[in-house]
Formats: structure tokens, C-alpha cells, sequence
């Protein structure tokens, strides 16, 4: 009889156990905080995506398995919309652009899209910034290397207390989570322009704290150098390019003492592309866009290029995609704006 019992009991506690996840299971996927499996999704707008964006854009990348893919920092997914870049309809591109990418992690996230995904064109944008001394920044998961990580993140996405909670979060639309910005499922993020105040906040912290703390490259060009070995290992067109910044954020780098650095850093991309026969486009130099007026309220309010001095708006985006040799919706870029420094 006691035998028989604790035979039950066990039975009905695994019973519980397993309904319980896949209750958990179930919920999550419905909810889909990470905007994984849902196109129609009612949470585009929220702060999870952004606050989990290293996990969440790992998750994606595999469903949606791309045959072009968008790398680099926010600089690349404020401002590129491949919804108006014209590619063949069988064909799928997505904005795998993160927040403050640095080149290490451009390197290993480059090395689990090539392992997954049928990836065969990389639009790399590289930022001054992400080629320091620091090499991930919070959410980056140094497991990324294993071929294991993705039955991890997407079990994790389904069953742990993190999606849960975030879950949770969504469902009873806490003002904190959301915002005006909106997720797409390309991985672009629709952003509106920022106002006077934040654009002005925003280049003082990064003379003082991007700029100002730049103090060498590391070993940033030992991964550029990778990424570059890598796609061609892999048989994968690489195109580079350095994104479009207003005039005031390259007086943030003059600013901050850092120019010849910043000059240097060009220099040594150069170098690097044209050894291995590697498209290199600099957009981050004095034209008619980059100069265009945005200081005043007035200004900042009537510039079509910019949404705040760090960040391009997506007519720009749509200029760099038709230098880079791309058919978008606006296809006729000023002639001054972008130099190819390589080949």
C-alpha cells in the first residue's frame, strides 16, 4: 500500500509539475514578449524588447532566418527600414542592429547568424564608440559560442521566471514599459525625432562618457579582422560602412580630444578593407546632410535627416542603402554624401 502510494503521490506531482510548465509555456508563447513567433503583435511598443534586446534579437534572427542581415549598433536599427529597401521578393532582410554594439560581439553574434541562419549578405555598420577597450555590455551571453545556446534562449524564452515576469508585465500595461518608439518584425525600430532638450543632453553625455573615456582600440581590429575571415570562410558578402552622425557629434569627438584617434580609427579600417578587398563607405564626415542646421528648436524640428545628432533618420538610411549599391524608395542621395574608402 505505501509502495502504491508514494507511487501515486509521485505521479501526481509530476502530473502537476509538467502542467504547470506547460501552462508557463503556453502563456509566454501567446504573450511572445520578445516578438519571436507573433507578426501581429500588440506589444511593439514596449520597453522589454529594448531592456532585453541582446536576448530578444537572438530569438529572432533564427525565426526569421535571413538571407540579408543588418549589423551594427542602434545607428542601424533607428535608421534602416528594410521594408524600403528593394530586395527579391524571396528573399528576407533583417535589422540586427543593438545598442552600443561592440566588435567582439559583433564577431560572435556574426558567428551564431552564420551557424543558423542562410545569411549570405552583411551590411556591417561599425562605430568609433564600439571599437574600444570594453567588449560586451550588459545581456551579452558568452555562451553565444555554444551550439547548444539556442535550445537554451528559446527554452528560456518559453519556461523561466524572466519570461514570466516580463509576460506578465505586458499583459497588465505598466506606463513603464511602455513607449513611444515601436519594434517592427524586420527588427528596425520606428523612433520619433527627440526634442531640444534630450538631443542637447544626449552629446554632452557622450563627449563626456563615449568620447571622453575612448582610451585605445584593444583588440577591437583583431575582430573586424575576424569578421571579415569569417564571411569569407563562409562564403558571405561583407559590405561595410561607417553610419552617418550630424556635424555636432563629430565636434563631440573634437570636443573630448579625440579626433586624431577618431581620424586613426578610419585609417586603420581603411587599411584593413582594402588588404582584403572589402567595401568600405564613410558617411561620418562634413556634407550637406551631416551639416544640414540642427541646433534650434526650429531646426531640430525641420530636419528631414536626423533624429538626434547620433542618430540618422530613415531617408538617410535610405541614401546609404542606394551608395552601398540597393534600390530603396528614395534613391537620389546628394552627390557630396559618403566617400568609398575601400576597395
Amino acid at each position: 500500500m505505501k509502495k502504491t502510494s508514494y507511487k501515486i503521490y509521485f505521479f501526481c506531482f509530476s502530473a502537476i509539475f509538467f502542467i504547470t510548465l506547460l501552462t508557463i509555456a503556453i502563456f509566454n508563447f501567446e504573450v511572445d514578449p520578445y516578438y519571436v513567433w507573433h507578426k501581429k503583435h500588440s506589444w511593439k511598443n514596449n520597453n522589454v524588447l529594448t531592456m532585453y534586446m541582446r536576448f530578444s534579437k537572438s530569438l529572432q534572427v533564427i525565426e526569421r532566418n535571413p538571407n540579408i542581415l543588418l549589423l551594427g549598433s542602434s545607428r542601424v536599427y533607428h535608421v534602416f527600414d528594410p521594408k524600403t529597401i528593394e530586395i527579391p521578393h524571396n528573399q528576407i532582410i533583417y535589422n540586427m542592429g543593438i545598442s552600443s554594439l561592440h566588435a567582439y560581439e559583433a564577431y560572435e553574434f556574426l558567428k551564431y547568424v552564420l551557424r543558423h541562419t542562410k545569411v549570405k549578405t552583411v551590411i556591417y555598420g561599425v562605430d568609433f564608440f564600439g571599437f574600444g577597450v570594453q567588449q560586451t555590455e550588459q545581456g551579452f551571453d558568452p555562451d553565444i559560442e555554444k551550439l547548444s545556446v539556442v535550445f537554451k534562449n528559446f527554452g528560456k524564452a518559453l519556461i523561466s521566471w524572466q519570461a514570466l515576469n516580463n509576460s506578465i508585465t505586458l499583459t497588465r500595461r505598466k506606463p513603464s514599459i511602455i513607449t513611444t518608439n515601436k519594434w517592427q518584425w524586420s527588427g528596425y525600430e520606428i523612433t520619433p525625432k527627440r526634442t531640444k532638450q534630450q538631443i542637447d543632453n544626449g552629446i554632452k553625455r557622450m563627449t563626456i562618457n563615449d568620447y571622453g573615456k575612448f582610451t585605445s582600440f584593444g583588440k577591437s581590429f583583431h575582430y573586424y579582422k575576424e569578421i571579415i575571415e569569417l564571411c569569407m570562410k563562409n562564403n558571405t558578402k561583407l559590405i561595410v560602412f561607417i553610419p552617418a552622425i550630424n556635424s555636432r557629434q563629430l565636434g563631440a569627438i573634437k570636443k573630448a580630444g579625440k579626433w586624431k584617434k577618431f581620424l586613426k580609427w578610419k585609417e586603420e579600417l581603411q587599411k584593413i578593407s582594402k588588404e582584403n578587398n572589402i567595401v568600405l563607405w564613410d558617411f561620418a564626415n562634413y556634407n550637406s546632410i551631416t551639416t544640414y542646421p540642427f541646433k534650434t528648436a526650429k531646426e531640430i524640428k525641420n530636419n528631414p535627416y536626423f533624429l538626434d545628432t547620433s542618430h540618422a533618420s530613415p531617408l538617410v538610411g535610405n541614401f546609404v542603402m542606394t551608395k552601398l549599391g540597393f534600390k530603396t524608395k528614395n534613391n537620389k542621395p546628394p552627390s557630396d554624401f559618403g566617400i568609398r574608402l575601400s576597395p
